[in-house]
């Protein structure tokens, strides 16, 4: 054993949990379900480094990439330097996001899912692409289709983002905003998807076996 550091607060179930010396968790009264305070510490230590306030929710959990830090408290995309916290930019989405997905980083674009507007019985959502460098509108996709929709996760293939949602699931073309393929899986489950090769989707279903597609949608 080299050493043993404790962090007082806790960790994020998703998103980037430790980069460049560094370790990010957050401060709550109720873990799991609201977060008060990003909370970054000193990995050789424990010491916190800095902390920035957040809404409780939704927020989502922080993605570390070159040196900085994203996160989407309610309707506000920020990026932040991960040593000093410093402000680099923020945005607003024009809606809140699924509680617990964090951005999904391609390149030197990242994705975000959110409402299409701030009202609580919003019932559209978008997918959207913003520049790294400024935080820039490139492209904007409407997603989901019925009552339930509620964006799960997002999950990168290739040029395509595949969002799912209870049982249905999208591929997206954010290059050329528009939707590829759109697959009802009717009683099956699409919260455990993955790509594997780039070229197939899968996703998990009941005791009754899995649902294999390929990027067009289709049942193979």
């Amino acid at each position: 054993r080299i050493a043993e550091v404790s962090f007082n607060g806790y960790f994020w179930r998703f998103g980037t949990h430790h980069a460049g010396g560094f370790v990010l968790g957050y401060d709550s009264r109720f873990p799991g379900q609201e977060f008060d305070r990003l909370v970054v510490f000193h990995e050789a230590t424990g010491q916190v480094a800095w902390t920035a306030p957040l809404s409780r929710r939704p927020v989502s959990p922080p993605v570390a990439i070159d040196g900085t830090v994203l996160i989407v408290d309610r309707g506000q995309l920020l990026r932040m330097e991960l040593s000093t916290g410093k402000p680099l930019w923020k945005i607003s989405l024009g809606g809140v996001i699924p509680q617990g997905d964090p951005p999904l980083v391609r390149g030197p674009s990242v994705a975000v899912a959110h409402k299409a507007t701030p009202a609580a019985e919003e019932k559209q959502w978008r997918l959207s692409t913003r520049r790294l460098s400024d935080g820039g509108l490139e492209a904007q996709v409407a997603i989901g289709l019925g009552d339930l929709f509620f964006p799960s996760p997002l999950l990168s293939m290739g040029r395509f983002v595949i969002v799912g949602s209870i049982t249905l699931l999208q591929v997206i073309d954010l290059e050329n905003a528009r939707t590829e393929a759109t697959l009802d899986l009717k009683k099956l489950l699409s919260w455990f998807v993955y790509a594997d090769p780039p070229s197939l989707w899968i996703a998990a279903s009941d005791a009754q076996g899995f649902a294999l597609t390929g990027t067009d949608g289709r049942l193979l």
